[in-house]
């Protein structure tokens, strides 16, 4: 009978990315390693110990990264701990090793003071066993009315729109349920993050003041918008910059994730097609809060822009 390998779990170390992000990349054989290098580079708050490893004998066999943000809930900020990159060699799957670095994440989290974490999943069982539990969101799929006009726009320019965007944000987020707390060093970051086109951010203004914008991502001919805003009363000319956008890139199907009963509202008039959406997981990590946090336990309340998923 095989000795048992030797089990070690802990922060990975700086000289030791190129290692876990062949591995990821083996694990997640449609995922190229440039996009964990990508994200791992642009993200302004990521730290080497923030990806928990295991090796055994020595050898990189399974990683899970933390990404901890602050989210907005309820007028309040909390420090929130994101699940991504959970991740086994192939030849090492089935030893329950990311089990084990789930329960070490977590243990970390809450050395780190996180109030609660988030994570996307497919395989929404195996993090129950973790505590996690399914908080139903929102998924929009828009058809694009005929009638509606398209309207001028521009490319976003972050160096001189940071100054309007970041008031707008967290005006409209900050009595929110979920949305991350952007600074502006996070906002210039997150334009390199991998999952998005900044050719597909745009704003339209009004006498030179931003009145709405969109940020929007193509796949299999659907555009995915990954997070939109305006301000009060320009509702319909950021329906029409949706529309312009769905136009330009020659589309008229549009969808939206992990969102509320308040964007279903807003497209109210397209007829939208509205499902239950599964993916988003939710655990508490201070348990003598857990009062303060029920609105955000409860379905269709919490809102994650795309543009921030880990």
């Amino acid at each position: 009978m095989p000795n048992k390998p030797e089990i070690e779990i802990r922060g990975m170390r700086p000289d030791e990315v190129e290692r876990v992000h062949l591995m990821l990349a083996r694990a997640f054989p449609h995922t190229p390693k440039s996009f964990f290098d990508k994200q791992v580079q642009n993200d302004p708050f990521l730290q080497p110990e923030d990806t928990r490893i295991l090796l055994a004998n020595g050898v990189i066999q399974s990683c899970v990264r933390v990404y901890f943000r602050n989210i907005y809930c309820g007028g309040e900020k909390l420090k929130m701990g994101g699940i991504g990159d959970v991740g086994t060699d192939p030849p090492a799957c089935g030893r329950g090793y990311a089990t084990r670095l789930m329960n070490d994440a977590i243990g970390y989290m809450k050395s780190k003071k996180a109030a609660l974490s988030i994570l996307f999943t497919r395989i929404n069982t195996f993090y129950e066993k973790a505590g996690y539990f399914t908080l139903p969101t929102l998924h929009l799929s828009l058809k694009i009315p005929v009638s509606i006009k398209t309207i001028s726009y521009r490319k976003v320019n972050l160096k001189q729109d940071i100054a309007s965007l970041v008031p707008m944000y967290n005006h409209l987020h900050q009595n929110r349920w979920g949305p991350v707390v952007r600074n502006k060093k996070y906002w210039r970051c997150q334009m390199g993050f991998p999952r998005l086109d900044p050719e597909l951010f745009w704003i339209s203004e009004e006498n030179g003041k931003l009145c709405c914008y969109i940020r929007g991502f193509v796949s299999e001919n659907i555009l995915k918008i990954l997070e939109l805003g305006c301000i009060e009363g320009e509702e319909e000319r950021l329906r029409c910059l949706v529309a312009t956008m769905a136009h330009t890139v020659q589309t008229d199907v549009v969808q939206l994730s992990y969102v509320s009963q308040r964007e279903v509202a807003l497209f109210r008039a397209w007829s939208p097609e509205v499902t239950e959406n599964t993916a988003l997981m939710i655990r508490l990590l201070q348990l003598d809060r857990l009062s303060s946090f029920s609105k955000l336990f409860q379905k269709h309340q919490i809102l994650f822009w795309e543009s921030d998923r880990f």
